[in-house]
């Protein structure tokens, strides 16, 4: 057994304010997916705002399976937080709050239980339709153009599939502003 990494897509454009659509190949197994997103921030946007991450504009992370069944379904903090939580280091994302500069935010979905994880992943070719989504919010006010991504793929090659299955993600119940409501 080893891996093989593949890059499904490589620098396509993420159009601020939208959700970028990508369809996953139909056969293979997948232990994970590396998403990298660039962008260039507006002039010393971030001074005054507390939005100044590509991930804070990330509303939603989803893979969809079979057209309408959520394998993942995260916000882009969930996302992040999953990934320190398999990995135990945080993603090597670039950062910068000052003139015009550029973002790179990286994002690992992993269908295991950590990286190249032998006994768990997506087989692909037990779904069809197979899609990745992600949402984000960003303006121009924030970003001077649109977003680059590039998704790379993690795919276990010989001796056999995953025995366990793969880990769905998703967020059980979210919760809105303070009402008058009880639940």
């Amino acid at each position: 057994m080893y891996w093989q990494r593949r890059y499904i897509r490589e620098n396509e454009t993420f159009t601020r304010n939208s959700t970028y659509r990508l369809d996953l190949p139909d056969t293979g197994l997948l232990g994970s997916i590396l998403l990298k997103i660039v962008g260039t921030q507006v002039s010393d946007y971030t001074l005054a705002r507390e939005l100044w991450r590509i991930i804070d504009h990330l509303t939603d992370v989803q893979v969809i399976l079979n057209g309408s069944h959520p394998c993942k379904d995260l916000t882009g903090y969930q996302a992040q937080a999953l990934n320190w939580m398999d990995q135990g280091v945080m993603p090597n994302t670039k950062w910068n709050q000052y003139g015009t500069c550029e973002h790179h935010e990286y994002i690992l979905i992993n269908f295991g239980r950590h990286l190249m994880d032998p006994g768990m992943g997506l087989d692909l070719s037990m779904f069809d339709n197979i899609q990745l989504r992600l949402t984000n919010t960003a303006t121009s006010s924030y970003y001077g153009s649109d977003f680059t991504i590039s998704s790379l793929a993690y795919f276990k090659e010989e001796g056999g599939g995953f025995p366990l299955g793969y880990i769905k993600s998703e967020q059980f119940k979210s919760w809105s502003a303070a009402q008058n409501t009880w639940e």
